[in-house]
């Protein structure tokens, strides 16, 4: 007599049923990393813009003999025969605008995706220290889901600026 080797419709259903688990459980451990990566990637895009940002800005102020911030807009007095600098906050368009008259820039997109900027003495007694702070927004306002924000806040000495 010969033995038939067959597979029963129970021992059928039980290994789909794990082999479904598993395949599962793989396209969920890569959907997660994957969020991951994309998720440290916004980040680290938002780190390496606001160290830019924070680095232009600084050789700026570094270098001025004033700084004023009226109405969003970051007056730089430069020790170059009385040139000057901006930034300006365009709340609405969520950007920074740049303007210098020693090399005839004007007006020029300095960066986007900004939620705030501002500039600030912290110290009433020393004004030759400027509190630079940047918000930067990384997705669409209206979905928290892909919203990330990042603060930056960085204090500048003005050098040229007596204490």
């Amino acid at each position: 007599m010969q033995k038939k080797n067959s597979v029963t419709l129970m021992e059928l259903i039980i290994a789909m049923s794990i082999a479904t688990f598993l395949i599962g459980a793989v396209i969920t451990y890569n959907l997660i990393g994957e969020k991951f990566y994309h998720s440290t990637s916004k980040q680290a895009t938002l780190l390496n813009d606001a160290q830019y940002l924070m680095r232009q800005i600084g050789k700026d102020f570094k270098e001025a003999e004033d700084v004023k911030f009226i109405n969003n807009t970051a007056k730089v007095a430069s020790i170059d025969s009385g040139k000057t600098i901006e930034y300006e906050f365009v709340e609405s368009a969520r950007e920074i605008r740049y303007s210098n008259s020693a090399k005839d820039i004007d007006n020029e997109l300095f960066a986007s995706n900004v939620e705030l900027f501002s500039i600030e003495y912290p110290d009433p007694d020393r004004d030759n220290f400027v509190r630079v702070e940047i918000h930067l927004l990384m997705g669409e306002i209206s979905n928290a889901k892909t919203k990330e924000e990042s603060h930056y806040v960085t204090t500048f000495c003005l050098r040229n600026k007596e204490p």
